[in-house]
């Protein structure tokens, strides 16, 4: 050996802790941590800076919901995509600050499983857990200080064994509204709601919500894809949130929209609402009534509703809505000329509104990335500038 040859272990600790830095593969860094003392050290140090942990998320790729582009990974992330069979360690006295873990891709038959279950069970820094509805009961995950969730359904193991009340936030897909509004008493302190409802379930259609009201709700998306739905009554739900600050909001396939004009809500100041074919704009006006200090509006059209919005459609929200700042038409068909139009109405009446049409003005590509797990909880970055489709928004907010 050279005089001039340097072992890796004769490197100083900060230029080796660069180097573990780059290394984010969960069975990779549990080998390193197994090298020496020295290392084992250092990669301690490393990992209290890991905050999220991902699980299968290669799977992403070929999932039934393949059509969402694949995510952005947050930063301080640590990957495990399994086949792993852990030597006898406590994940939780090694990765003390995370927040978040994401198991939903993971295999029952996964060899790994055990040691992630433990870590749930032992992890005093964990809040949020992402993952099937059947692996709560199945795992006999402890769950008491989760306080964000997002799974593929409702479970009885947060309705009756009043887990549900430590939730803050709460994202589940492939359920019909009407069942979780029947358990909706069981979450009293959301502060943020993501709701998918892909049901053609005829019980959708069975009337308002009645209550209870959700006091400390203050982000809502609310997703429904339901045909045969003769009212939507998603506005109504609203009115029973009377914190409401943001709320993205999709109707598809419905005849007609209740609106309770008699209730206002001066909070909003976040709306996206996303219509699609055979939706009829003059309900837009009578919404928009409704919250009269929005900020930001995005109003997304799809299909047929695509041609319907035009230039006296805008003046009229501009003069309903007069603390908007932000307004995103990505999708509508307005001509040069209309926007045109606009910008010279604006100019007039000095106002000062950041018009985005998707055709002449854009949205900055930053800001439509999609994220499954965004870093912060603030609504126009992760939710609002997102691509205009409901799959891209992020399933959990750290908070």
């Amino acid at each position: 050996m050279s005089e001039s040859t340097l072992l890796i272990n004769q490197l100083p600790d900060d230029c080796l802790l660069k180097i573990f830095y780059l290394i984010c593969d969960l069975p990779d860094l549990i080998h390193c941590y197994q090298v020496c003392q020295k290392w084992n050290q250092l990669i301690s140090h490393r990992a209290r800076k890991a905050k999220y942990l991902l699980v299968g998320w290669s799977q992403l790729r070929t999932w039934k919901y393949s059509f969402a582009p694949e995510p952005k990974v947050p930063k301080d992330s640590i990957y495990y995509e399994g086949k792993f069979k852990f030597p006898e360690i406590d994940l939780a006295d090694l990765f003390t600050k995370i927040k978040i873990l994401d198991l939903f891709f993971l295999d029952n038959s996964d060899p790994g499983l055990k040691t992630l279950v433990n870590f749930i069970n032992n992890s005093e820094s964990l809040k949020g857990l992402i993952c099937k509805r059947d692996m709560l009961h199945e795992l006999s995950i402890n769950c008491q200080h989760i306080e964000m969730l997002a799974t593929d359904g409702l479970n009885d193991y947060y309705t009756n064994q009043g887990y549900g009340a430590k939730l803050s936030q709460l994202s589940l897909f492939e359920v019909v509204f009407t069942d979780f509004a029947l358990n909706i008493k069981h979450f009293p302190g959301l502060r943020r709601l993501h709701l998918k409802t892909y049901s053609h379930d005829q019980r959708e259609s069975n009337g308002p919500y009645p209550g209870p009201e959700l006091k400390h709700l203050e982000i809502l998306e609310l997703l429904t894809w339901v045909g045969n739905l003769h009212v939507y009554y998603g506005f109504q739900f609203m009115d029973h949130c009377p914190s409401l600050k943001s709320a993205f909001i999709t109707i598809e396939f419905v005849a007609d929209v209740f609106i309770n004009k008699n209730i206002l809500n001066y909070n909003l100041q976040d709306l996206v609402i996303t219509f699609a074919n055979g939706i009829d704009l003059k309900v837009l006006p009578a919404v928009l009534v409704k919250y009269p200090n929005i900020k930001h509006l995005g109003i997304l059209l799809y299909g047929s509703a695509r041609s319907k919005i035009k230039e006296h459609h805008i003046i009229e929200l501009f003069n309903i809505l007069p603390k908007l700042v932000v307004l995103d038409l990505t999708g509508s068909l307005l001509n040069k000329s209309a926007i045109d139009f606009i910008d010279q109405y604006c100019l007039k009446n000095n106002r000062q509104i950041t018009l985005y049409d998707g055709r002449h003005h854009f949205v900055p590509k930053t800001l439509r990335c999609y994220k499954r797990i965004t870093e912060d909880s603030d609504f126009l970055r992760n939710v609002f500038f997102k691509n205009r489709k409901s799959y891209n928004l992020p399933l959990l907010m750290d908070q």
